[in-house]
């Protein structure tokens, strides 16, 4: 489980944001309800934004809100939906 979740770290790291959406979509696949399923979805949005699929990852801000109000990766989220460009951004 931890291995995905490094691979798409040193994807994002490495800007290849493609590499790191199907490493935590393999995740997801794998790992449905895994333990690192709140790091996989906070990563997730980070990758979505770096994608520039700024739509997505708004949507899946949302549904990561929703699943973890309490998340120690809000901030994350959050920062991630700060880099959408003002002129793709809508009131989240």
């Amino acid at each position: 489980e931890r291995l995905l979740i490094e691979r798409s770290r040193s994807a994002l790291a490495r800007g290849d944001a493609t590499e790191a959406i199907a490493a935590l979509q393999r995740h997801a696949v794998v790992y449905r309800n895994g333990q690192l399923a709140e790091e996989r979805d906070a990563l997730l949005v980070q990758a979505l934004v770096s994608a520039t699929r700024y739509d997505d990852a708004r949507v899946r801000a949302r549904l990561f809100r929703t699943s973890f109000p309490r998340s120690l990766f809000a901030g994350v989220v959050e920062a991630a939906l700060r880099r959408i460009p003002a002129e793709a951004r809508t009131s989240d």
